[in-house]
């Protein structure tokens, strides 16, 4: 949780947007990670959306927003160039003024749901499900849809 908080607020001091990027994002990886490295994208998006949203719908928007957010950090460490509009979950944006409140704002939602006991207590079982499944290799090809489908029956089994 500090590494997280830390890489959050170190952002807000940088004056590049890649650099804000990159620190919200391994903020997001500090909270989600585990010791096994692979699928660490996979982690963020499935557990920021299981975590903060309390319906399929609400899920796959968080899922997919990530997705998008960690996809953009990929396209910044490997040195590809950005181009506006950047395309984040449902949402086209036009400039980094623009992204960085959302993603602020899932933060805090994500922040402030690891601060809620009786949730995070009820989310310890579907993290759980997500980390056996990420594990599992008959998962390795699923989207991240198919994934949420596959948690969601489970869970509901």
């Amino acid at each position: 949780m500090f590494i997280a908080l830390e890489r959050f607020n170190l952002a807000y001091e940088k004056k590049r947007f890649e650099d804000n990027i990159i620190d919200y994002v391994i903020a997001f990886e500090a909270l989600f990670g585990t010791k096994e490295k692979s699928r660490i994208g996979m982690r963020i998006e499935l557990k920021s959306g299981f975590l903060v949203g309390d319906s399929k719908e609400k899920i796959t928007k968080i899922y997919k927003f990530m997705r998008d957010v960690y996809e953009l950090r990929s396209t910044i460490v490997h040195g590809d160039e950005i181009k506006f509009p950047i395309k984040i979950g449902k949402e086209s944006y036009y400039s980094d003024y623009q992204l960085k409140p959302d993603i602020i704002k899932i933060f805090r939602e994500i922040i402030s749901s690891f601060f809620d006991e009786e949730r995070i207590r009820d989310k310890k079982e579907i993290f759980a499900i997500i980390e056996e499944k990420l594990e599992s290799e008959e998962n390795d090809n699923k989207s991240g849809d198919e994934m949420i489908e596959s948690i969601l029956g489970k869970n509901n089994a």
